[in-house]
């Protein structure tokens, strides 16, 4: 994954987490005051937790796009009634944009799912 990329998903997930804590802390919940510290005030191991997240989170977002990339190119051949040369054509953009992430994953700027994050339990 693109350095910058996995920097920037970290600090959403700061400014995420930030904003859910004060939202409780307004509702008169008991905040660990670490729980409201900004990105420049983390430590580095923390820091690298709010990557590893953000960059978990988004390479599920990766993959439940092309899930549905797919099953809208195999549509497009249904709904041709089956016209071989119809429908490829009609599937043929979504199928580029599956081998385009494909290409990303191959050249380093997506991490697939199962290897960074195979011992991560993640429900889906």
């Amino acid at each position: 994954m693109i350095q910058s990329l996995r920097e920037a998903l970290g600090h959403l997930v700061r400014d995420i987490w930030v904003s859910f804590a004060q939202d409780r802390m307004a509702k008169g919940e008991a905040i660990k005051p670490s729980h409201l510290l900004e990105w420049e005030a983390l430590n580095e191991a923390d820091k690298e937790v709010d990557r590893a997240i953000g960059e978990a989170a988004f390479n599920e977002g990766i993959y439940a796009a092309i899930n549905v990339i797919q099953q809208r190119a195999d549509n497009e051949r249904i709904y041709s009634g089956y016209d071989t040369e119809k429908g490829d054509a009609y599937a043929a953009p979504y199928e580029r944009a599956i081998e385009d992430i494909k290409a990303y994953q191959k050249d380093g700027m997506l991490r697939p799912i199962g290897g960074a994050y195979a011992g991560l339990k993640i429900k889906r």
